[in-house]
């Protein structure tokens, strides 16, 4: 931590070479204020909690006509009576909102077969050709080499997906509090890609049960059943996805997800009725988040029903 004048700094580097490193950031910042930036600018004089920018790393950005340019994150928190609210965007440094290359609308024929309430949902639309760069760098961040692997083995699939990726939880028993589990959640994902990978990955599969001295059953319709450890696994050809569950396949749903998913690009729910079901000394009520993305703007709410007060003073109650 380095202190000047008015400002502090947090930084990693040791404390012989922080001091230095803060002396020319502060000389390179008096060269290229932030001010001088319009957009940005304008963003961090706007009302509410907090307002945050950060550069997003594509492209230099040492002089002004650079900074104008490049793309950066913009982020704003505010609160009211109906929750806590971030909304975010992309913009270059005049002011001109960018929207995340390769997106397109969920298709809300899928959201039928998330069930009547999930506890848990998300969904999102991509176009072919989707860069999965961001997520491949995701998992090399976590040092594991198992789970680098398992990503580069599912890359080319998340490749060949070309429309949209939902999936959905929720406990059997409507009144279970605690967190997700496998054995007492049903759970559901497609993910919207060609028949001919489908079809390859199903092979896949086959191979993989065989050598582990299981038989898939078939279900019909192109649907493999798997039984193991006192469950079921359905895996196949859904709608034009590819569908996993743990339960028959079923569009009947009552679609409780249609008004936060529909014409987003992106939406995502995650409901805990009962915060005390995590932990010692947590409060009863619950924590409730939605999130979306349409357009060039991503939101997220934060709700914590049977509270009843500020949402931010209720989140706050928990750190106190």
């Amino acid at each position: 931590m380095v202190a000047a004048e008015t400002l502090v700094w947090i930084s990693d580097l040791s404390a012989t070479k922080a001091p230095e490193a803060v002396k020319k950031l502060a000389a390179a910042a008096a060269e290229n204020p932030l001010g001088k930036l319009e957009g940005i600018a304008g963003w961090l004089r706007q009302g509410g909690l907090a307002n945050i920018v950060s550069a997003t790393g594509s492209g230099p950005r040492s002089t002004h006509a650079e900074a104008q340019e490049a793309l950066w994150n913009a982020g704003t928190l505010s609160s009211d009576d109906t929750g806590l609210h971030l909304s975010a965007t992309m913009m270059t440094g005049d002011g001109e909102r960018k929207a995340v290359d390769g997106l397109r609308p969920i298709n809300p024929a899928l959201l039928g077969y998330a069930g009547d309430h999930p506890r848990i949902a998300l969904a999102f639309g991509v176009a072919p050709g989707f860069d999965w760069t961001s997520l491949q760098k995701l998992a090399s961040l976590t040092g594991d080499f198992s789970t680098m692997a398992m990503f580069s083995t599912a890359l080319p699939y998340l490749k060949a997906i070309d429309g949209t990726v939902m999936a959905a939880a929720q406990p059997f028993d409507p009144s279970q509090t605690g967190p997700f589990d496998i054995a007492t959640w049903h759970y559901v994902l497609l993910a919207h890609m060609p028949q001919d990978k489908v079809d390859e990955l199903l092979g896949t599969v086959r191979s993989m049960c065989f050598s582990a001295g299981i038989s898939p059953e078939d279900a019909g319709e192109g649907i493999l059943r798997i039984r193991q450890f006192g469950g079921e696994v359905y895996i196949g050809m859904v709608d034009g996805c590819l569908g996993v569950s743990n339960r028959p396949f079923s569009p009947a749903g009552q679609n409780s997800l249609a008004p936060g998913f529909v014409n987003k690009a992106a939406a995502a729910t995650a409901l805990l009725p009962s915060l005390a079901a995590y932990g010692p000394g947590l409060p009863s009520w619950g924590l409730e988040l939605k999130g979306s993305y349409a357009g060039d703007e991503a939101r997220v709410d934060v709700t914590t029903p049977g509270a009843g007060g500020p949402v931010l003073l209720n989140l706050l109650s928990i750190l106190i």
